[in-house]
């Protein structure tokens, strides 16, 4: 009887290890197991099988979890590119591709699951609408279009690209073949949902962290079983075992959501690219503000990304939009009430976006001269009505006396926030149906939902809320948009903040006007004559494009360079400090011989946000021309770094898209 031997991956940052299959154990790979760790048991997933090994003294598998596999061979080969294009271990990369099983769950033929599925002998899904001629051209030229190539659908808000989407997956799904359809978040999609679910039924895997865990990983497994083969999720549906997939769809592909926010930190946009590489399928990415990366491809590499303008709405018209003076006080210029009375008079619905949670943003202290800031973070605190002060970053909360936690002496608080809009409101319009959507009325995604359709069906007048309102929102009844404080993302300390404010102004502006009436737009900004603001209220992406390309290459920032991320964090400021600086000095070291038009090393410095959650931050940027030319000298320095980092943590990110 020969020995057998299977490597074996985990979660956790350890290397792949070998152990030796008990007698009478038949593991595959992709099944879990639970071997000896160190002095523990740790769960992991076998990724191979072989008859010899290497390896001297080597340890038995303790229990096998899941005789059959619950990850193909396919998402083991991509967790391996994974791994080594974000320098982490494959397991890291290997356990984001499916959702955690519920408890003690173990995947046994002996005990089987009813999994959810559908019938393929069942009626073909039938759109209930069909394409106009511009969307007839764009889907003509994706099906008949080259395997691996990337679509840009730039479509102006309210232009149909949702139509073109369930064309595409119709095309797939007749063809016998899947799709994935990638949206930014769930909640905020429920319309789009609904249309899918209308054509496709149950043959629709949803995936997304708003399901309860064993109805999120029973449909993962309605996938891996061939049950379904069209899934609709979030950046993590991006791993579903579709085999073969004909189409990835990524609506609003500019949206930062679809990147990852722990290690590996990946980009389901990149990792789309990938999988289609394999399968011949095709991507399309759908956004009325496209990213810069990605409009710049379409004109730098045509034979490979594809670029199709969308000018017109499907219904409706673009709506009228005018920037004017923020007011000094009130938090609500009188034009803005004006325009809410007339159309609560004609019984239109209006949404009001203003990105901040809270009612009033800083307090401070006429008496000492501080602001209240999180004894946590480097940030100011909020104050929440009733009595709250709380930090936006670790949501720490302390109660709020009127007096300075510094001095004792009494506090004022200052600015507007969502929560003062909606009291103002209230006062002001005291017979509207008003509702405020933000991360404190939203937790758990139901009452969003909720909130959402009550709004659909005209049961609202006024929504107001955060960025979140900003994206997904189809009510043809919509009128009026009001933005207030439409250029304070302008202030961040980030590359991309004009992009950003730029994409959300136009997204929130879109929501105006999309059914028989004519709909406007109101821009309140402290500085009405920024450029970007003269080119949202514009709606002029052209010229934004243009503008910030232009600035992007004086700078040499992406599209033009690739920007590499180290950020060192530790409860301790001084090594947090110290090792961020060995960290520099060994990348000087292992870089040394590029040119500055090649590659730069900008820092060490603080993070914009020196501290946050009680972690002191200290970052490194690297521009390079080409990170897969200095990807392997990175890791050299990382796996030689980052044992020595006992007292801290690093973040590795490469293709960075937040710099705060």
């Amino acid at each position: 009887m020969f020995d057998r031997f299977a490597n074996v991956v985990f979660r956790d940052p350890a290397p792949e290890l070998t152990y030796r299959i008990p007698p009478g154990m038949e593991p595959s790979p992709g099944s879990r197991v639970q071997v000896p760790l160190g002095n523990r048991t740790e769960t992991g997933l076998v990724v191979s099988i072989s008859d010899q090994s290497s390896v001297g003294a080597i340890k038995d598998i303790a229990a096998l979890l899941d005789p059959q596999p619950i990850v193909t061979e396919a998402q083991i080969q991509l967790s391996r590119k994974l791994a080594d294009y974000y320098v982490c271990e494959p397991g890291e990369a290997l356990f984001k591709m499916f959702p955690a099983p519920p408890g003690s769950f173990r995947l046994d033929a002996k005990r089987p699951l009813k999994i959810p599925g559908f019938d393929f002998s069942e009626k073909e899904p039938v759109a209930r609408h069909r394409l106009n001629e511009e969307q007839s051209a764009i889907f003509d030229s994706i099906q008949s279009g080259n395997a691996g190539a990337f679509h840009l659908i730039h479509g102006i808000t309210g232009s149909g690209k949702t139509e073109i989407y369930i064309h595409l997956l119709q095309k797939a799904w007749k063809s016998g073949r899947g799709g994935i359809l990638l949206v930014p978040e769930i909640a905020l999609t429920v319309q789009m949902i609904q249309r899918l679910q209308e054509v496709f039924g149950q043959s629709i895997a949803l995936l997304h962290s708003g399901l309860a865990a064993r109805d999120r990983f029973l449909n993962y497994l309605s996938v891996l079983a061939g049950k379904r083969r069209l899934v609709v999720g979030t950046r993590s549906a991006i791993f579903a075992p579709v085999p073969s997939p004909a189409y990835i769809i990524i609506d609003e592909e500019h949206d930062s959501s679809y990147r990852e926010n722990s290690a590996p930190r990946y980009d389901a946009r990149l990792i789309s690219r990938w999988i289609v590489e394999e399968s011949g399928g095709s991507i399309v990415a759908g956004s009325a503000t496209p990213r810069l990366e990605s409009r710049r491809a379409c004109d730098t590499h045509p034979r490979h990304f594809f670029y199709h303008p969308i000018r017109s709405r499907a219904s409706g018209q673009l709506p009228d939009v005018e920037v004017i003076n923020a007011p000094d006080k009130n938090p609500v210029s009188g034009k803005m009430i004006t325009m809410i009375e007339q159309n609560l008079k004609n019984g239109r619905q209006t949404i009001l976006l203003l990105n901040r949670r809270g009612y009033q943003p800083f307090i401070y202290c006429d008496h000492c001269g501080s602001t209240l800031q999180c004894p946590r973070c480097s940030v100011t605190l909020h104050f929440h009505k009733p009595d709250q002060l709380v930090c936006h970053y670790c949501s720490m909360t302390i109660p709020y006396q009127g007096k300075c936690i510094q001095c004792g002496k009494p506090a004022r608080a200052a600015g507007t926030g969502v929560q003062r809009l909606e009291e103002f409101l209230g006062s002001r319009f005291p017979e509207a149906r008003l509702e405020r959507v933000d991360t404190d009325t939203s937790r758990g995604g139901k009452n969003l939902q909720d909130c959402l359709q009550r709004f659909f069906n005209g049961e609202l007048d006024i929504l107001m809320g955060t960025q979140m309102i900003a994206k997904g929102l189809d009510a043809p009844n919509v009128t009026l948009v009001g933005v207030l404080q439409a250029d304070q993302g302008l202030l961040l300390s980030d590359y991309r903040a004009q992009e950003r404010t730029f994409s959300l102004l136009m997204q929130v502006a879109g929501r105006a006007g999309r059914g028989n009436f004519k709909g406007q737009v109101l821009l309140e900004a402290l500085n009405p004559s920024h450029p970007i603001i003269q080119q949202a209220s514009a709606q002029d992406y052209d010229a934004f494009y243009n503008e910030e390309l232009a600035l992007r290459k004086a700078t040499w920032y992406p599209p033009f360079c690739r920007l590499v991320r180290m950020l060192v964090r530790s409860p301790d400021a001084e090594y947090a400090e110290k090792k961020i600086d060995e960290l520099f000095t060994a990348l000087q070291s292992k870089l040394q011989g590029y040119s500055d038009q090649d590659l730069q090393i900008l820092g060490p410095a603080p993070a914009p946000i020196e501290k946050i959650h009680e972690q002191f931050r200290w970052h490194i940027l690297i521009k390079t021309r080409s990170y897969e030319r200095i990807r392997g000298q990175l890791r050299e320095v990382l796996e030689s770094f980052r044992p020595g980092l006992t007292k801290g943590h690093l973040e590795f990110e490469p293709d960075t898209q937040d710099i705060v």
